[in-house]
């Protein structure tokens, strides 16, 4: 009675390109208006993208890490945008 077993039988068929992940992420970010979109370097590794950078204030900088985690294929994001 119960469950007494589980089978786990999902694949993922397509990996995200690092390319167009980064593509992906700078038009996202014009998209919200986000001013400084253009200065802000994306590196992108697997799944973790890394962020340079400078912004105008702290909440223009969780703007653009929400829009990072919003991306497909995302699992870590390093935040190292300076702002000021």
């Amino acid at each position: 009675m119960g469950v007494v077993g589980i089978s786990d039988e999902l694949t993922l068929a397509v990996r995200p390109q690092v390319a167009k992940l980064s593509n992906k992420i700078k038009e996202a970010l014009k998209r919200r208006a986000i001013r400084e979109a253009e200065r802000i370097d994306i590196h992108v590794d697997g799944a973790t993208v890394k962020l340079g950078g400078r912004v105008h204030s702290w909440n223009e900088r969780a703007a653009v890490e929400g829009v990072i985690w919003s991306a497909p294929g995302v699992r870590f994001v390093v935040n190292d945008l300076a702002v000021g």
